[in-house]
């Protein structure tokens, strides 16, 4: 714009710069619509709340998991997968007994597949299982995957530097679930 204005409205450079400034703003507009991919931006634009819903929910969980002092404390946490990003359920198994289990009693999308999903903690002999519907947007299945997955990982390294000893664990009381999750039989 400087040149622009230096040089004048009359100057050749002012129409090789209107065609650089052209050209570079198609090609903005070409990897934007690439990135985003046309069929797919309406998706994007509609499931951000969904996005920022899913990045306040794993910071906040974050937090709760560093405050957490016990390994109860830290294993209730993951009734909020069912509760609040509608996972149709969450089990928490150590040394083949079921500490946990939160399901929903109305599927969310019940024609949609199902993920099924697992991350074990061979260290204290926990693993945590969940199984959530498939979403039209790929994006936020994605997204929704790594960062239950983070929390779970998180939760789980937390679970391993509370639990010194495998007997604790073994001693953990199960959890009784209230609230509108039944605490139906494990799949």
């Amino acid at each position: 714009m400087t040149l622009f204005l230096v040089l004048g409205p009359q100057s050749e450079f002012d129409m090789v710069l209107a065609a650089v400034s052209g050209l570079f703003f198609i090609g903005v507009l070409v990897a934007i619509l690439k990135l985003y991919r046309i069929e797919n931006l309406g998706k994007a634009i509609e499931n951000r709340p969904h996005f920022q819903f899913v990045t306040t929910y794993r910071a906040f969980m974050s937090g709760r998991i560093f405050r957490s002092d016990s390994f109860d404390a830290l294993i209730s946490l993951l009734e909020s997968g069912v509760k609040d990003l509608e996972f149709d359920s969450v089990e928490v198994i150590s040394h083949g007994r079921t500490l946990g289990y939160w399901s929903i009693p109305e599927k969310i999308h019940p024609e949609a597949p199902r993920c099924h999903e697992a991350l074990s903690f061979n260290e204290i002999g926990l693993t945590i299982k969940w199984v959530v519907p498939t979403h039209d947007s790929q994006s936020y299945q994605k997204f929704l995957g790594v960062t239950w997955y983070a929390f779970v990982k998180e939760l789980g390294d937390k679970a391993v530097s509370l639990t010194t000893q495998p007997a604790r664990l073994a001693q953990a009381q199960p959890i009784t679930v209230t609230g509108r999750i039944s605490p139906a039989e494990p799949h």
